[in-house]
């Protein structure tokens, strides 16, 4: 009998290939423990784009149902404007998938709990790209502030600038502002008690462009 096991590789599907996507879809074909079968955009010129990171094996759809309802695929990547995260994600999971979403999760927080409801009742998985909280720096820095290598923890700022791309479905403080808010979490093991903030619209759209975030933790440090 052979003494090894053999660890079934998690089938994967990626929606939405375009700003991100593309990352996503090299890093999880790229990954030894997943098996990336399809991908997935509704604009079929994005596949062009992307080709030499796809696959060879990996199936090309226009459309959505083919990847959430298929029943060969374990999990559902979705990199796709913040407006359509909601419907995407909860289809997901009620099709039985384990989900990685881009944040932000969705753009309304009675949606995101109905979404981490969802998973904890289904079993599955729901994950949100924070991708700064695996960052070797981020890390480090955790651990001199556990160490109290730092000293004592009195503020912690933080200032995010994204020139160039400008999301017609989110504001800014939806936009840039989790990953700052998830490295501080991460970095103090909380969630902030209040929050204020402020900002403007210099570009003439509905959306904020400029935004000015303060978080108040029970630590007594603010973010």
């Amino acid at each position: 009998m052979n003494s090894h096991v053999q660890t079934k590789k998690l089938r994967t599907g990626v929606i939405g290939l375009g700003h991100w996507g593309p990352n996503l879809v090299r890093n999880f074909s790229d990954h030894p423990k997943v098996d990336l079968t399809h991908v997935c955009d509704i604009v079929p010129s994005s596949f062009d784009r992307v080709e030499y990171l796809i696959p060879k094996s990996c199936t090309k759809t226009t459309k959505t149902p083919e990847v959430i309802n298929n029943s060969e695929i374990d999990a559902v990547v979705i990199a796709t404007p913040s407006s359509t995260h909601f419907a995407l994600v909860k289809a997901s999971l009620l099709a039985g998938k384990h989900v990685f979403c881009e944040k932000p999760l969705t753009l309304e927080t009675e949606k995101d709990k109905e979404l981490c409801d969802l998973a904890d009742q289904l079993g599955l998985q729901l994950m949100v790209g924070f991708n700064f909280i695996f960052n070797p720096g981020i890390k480090k820095l955790k651990e001199l502030i556990q160490n109290q290598r730092l000293g004592e923890l009195y503020s912690i700022t933080t200032k995010r600038t994204h020139m160039g791309l400008i999301r017609e479905d989110s504001s800014v403080a939806w936009d840039l502002a989790p990953h700052d808010v998830a490295i501080m979490n991460y970095l103090l093991d909380a969630s902030p008690q209040r929050v204020s903030a402020v900002g403007s619209y210099p570009l003439g759209m509905d959306k904020l462009g400029i935004a000015f975030i303060h978080l108040f933790y029970a630590s007594g440090v603010i973010g």
